[in-house]
């Protein structure tokens, strides 16, 4: 063997890619997926900068055992929970499904300020700890015991495995799951989708007349020269990004809430769609650009119709606006309804292709086209119902972000 070692110049590796459990199948990842693999192979990070985490705090006599077994099965239904990228990013892999794991923290001998030191430094470890994306797993769970009738559930993933959405599912999937076994029956669960069938899916959809027509929706939106916001910065910017970022919560007044639902109601709009076009209109006042643009997610899960699909489907609409201040207010939101319908018919096409097909520069230190993000989490725990349990959402903080300014709506 070392002679055989020697004659081919082989060294050896850490990873041994046939420890572990038994691969049931590789399919090619998506161009999304390997956007990340790519972005996440920039540092450590970089990588955190993809790490998706929700809780539940949960109140009442909480059945450990059996939420073990809602855990267990979850895993087993959804192969992105059991599946790693290969070197490379080229290829997804489906490995059997296992436990998924479940680290439990016993918090109960805290208060007040203490407890609340040691909660903020366990959430500062779980999104500064980056996934390995070749070894995985890709997603984890901590339970924290506040007390005996009281703890939280936290679920964090990385986001080349899942998304928004499926958080939303997987949490809505946990509460049924430990419910049914609770009252002793085997959980009775809508059929999911395997994410290689998205996968696939996505990869014949590549070449097809559709996808030429989508392609060229979006290149025909960023004719003529490229927008380039410069948001104004209180210091110098390095040359290179360190990813590093913190969350601000700004809670929405009632009466601020019922003035934009009856403003989005004058214009035939969306609640979403008013937020996002008042939203623009800031972004203009704040750096005087008002040809500008800012970032969609959308769910890719929906598009094709696979609602039940835990992985990572979102599709980043990069919605280009033109603001023009003679025109009022409403006649704007209109035109900014029927642009947002339009990018939601033609969001099968990746943000990574539509860069490399408008030959965006890349500039040092920033995110191309689409610095700014708007997002909606809404009624995220939708579904949520445990047997014998209160439940409160709560959106878990990053602490690296990859947008210089990420707006997350939340709320129900």
């Amino acid at each position: 063997m070392e002679k055989f070692i020697q004659t081919y110049d082989l060294v050896p590796v850490e990873h041994d890619p046939f420890a572990g459990p038994a691969i049931l199948r590789s399919v090619p990842t998506t161009e999304a997926q390997r956007e990340i693999w790519a972005a996440a192979e920039m540092g450590a990070a970089a990588s955190c900068a993809y790490n998706e985490s929700v809780s539940l705090e949960l109140k009442g006599d909480l059945d450990r055992e059996k939420l073990h077994e809602a855990l267990r099965t979850i895993c087993d239904r959804h192969e992105a929970l059991h599946s790693t990228i290969v070197p490379g990013g080229e290829r997804y892999v489906v490995k059997e499904p296992g436990m998924l794991p479940l680290e439990e923290h016993d918090l109960s001998g805290s208060a007040g300020a203490e407890l609340d030191a040691r909660l903020t430094e366990l959430a500062r470890k779980d999104m500064s700890t980056p996934f390995d994306l070749i070894r995985g797993p890709l997603i984890r769970c901590h339970l924290v015991k506040l007390a005996d009738d009281h703890a939280i559930l936290r679920i964090t993933g990385h986001h080349i495995i899942c998304d928004g959405w499926s958080l939303g599912i997987l949490m809505a999937e946990i509460s049924q799951a430990y419910s049914d076994r609770v009252h002793g029956r085997t959980p009775d669960l809508p059929v999911a989708h395997p994410f290689s069938e998205y996968a696939l899916a996505i990869q014949r959809f590549i070449g097809t007349p559709d996808h030429d027509r989508v392609r060229d929706f979006w290149k025909h939106q960023f004719e003529g020269p490229i927008p380039f916001m410069d948001l104004p910065v209180d210091r110098e910017r390095p040359i290179t990004r360190s990813y590093e970022g913190a969350r601000i919560d700004a809670p929405l007044s009632r009466e601020l809430q019922v003035q934009l639902k009856e403003t989005a109601t004058r214009s035939g709009s969306s609640f979403v769609t008013t937020l996002l076009t008042t939203f623009e209109l800031f972004l203009y006042q704040l750096t005087g650009d008002s040809d500008l643009v800012v970032g969609l997610p959308a769910a890719g899960q929906s598009d094709l119709d696979m609602k039940h699909l835990v992985g990572h489907c979102v599709n980043l609409l990069p919605l280009r606006s033109r603001i023009n201040e003679e025109l009022p207010f409403i006649e704007h939101l209109k035109a900014r309804r029927t642009a947002v319908l339009d990018a939601y018919d033609h969001q099968r096409y990746t943000f990574g292709t539509l860069l490399r097909d408008l030959r965006v520069a890349r500039v040092p230190g920033r995110v191309p086209l689409v610095p700014v993000v708007f997002n909606v989490d809404m009624n995220m725990d939708d579904g949520v119902q445990f047997e014998g349990l209160s439940h409160r959402f709560i959106s878990n903080p990053r602490s690296f972000e990859n947008f210089e300014l990420f707006l997350n709506v939340t709320g129900n």
